[in-house]
């Protein structure tokens, strides 16, 4: 929860209101910006012997019905495989940082915390900041003697909307 600050209200009951989501009145003197979520993995080996997991993440801001309800998505899958006296290990993975998968200049802003979800300018949470997109796959080889090889490859979509407060993606010079 994004609380306080200058000009804000710092007491313990503004602090109360914030962290039970009793706020979001639409007036400057809400007292935070609040962003929950959860993660899981489900690992396959105990249940089916695979050494494959899926895993996922799920943030939002606001909330409806309890439950946040403007959110950004994280979710893959992994492996981790013997390979002879060598291992082999993996993923494929997606982030979505867009609101609901669609929504932009949402998620990572706020109309009274004008620095948004960023730190001097970088994201905080997924390092590629709001409105992004990423699809990424690793494949690593572990030798016995502990050397690793890997390859990556990434395609992501990071700052589509330009947003100047994204310094860690900043909007190209023209």
């Amino acid at each position: 929860m994004q609380w306080g600050g200058e000009g804000r209200p710092e007491s313990f009951s503004s602090f109360w209101d914030g962290f039970t989501g009793h706020d979001n009145t639409g007036t400057d003197n809400e007292p935070g910006n609040q962003l929950a979520g959860f993660d899981f993995k489900f690992k396959l080996e105990p249940t089916l012997g695979w050494p494959v997991s899926f895993y996922g993440q799920m943030v939002g801001e606001d909330e409806s019905g309890y439950l946040p309800s403007a959110n950004m998505f994280l979710g893959g899958v992994e492996g981790h495989h013997g390979w002879g006296k060598d291992a082999v290990n993996w993923y494929v993975e997606a982030h979505d940082t867009r609101t609901n998968m669609s929504r932009t200049n949402y998620s990572y802003t706020h109309h009274i915390y004008k620095d948004g979800y960023y730190q001097q300018g970088y994201p905080l949470g997924d390092a590629m900041g709001g409105d992004g997109q990423l699809i990424a796959g690793k494949v690593e080889l572990i030798t016995e003697d502990n050397q690793r090889w890997s390859t990556r490859l990434v395609y992501a979509k990071v700052n589509p909307e330009n947003q100047s407060i994204n310094k860690a993606f900043p909007m190209p010079i023209l």
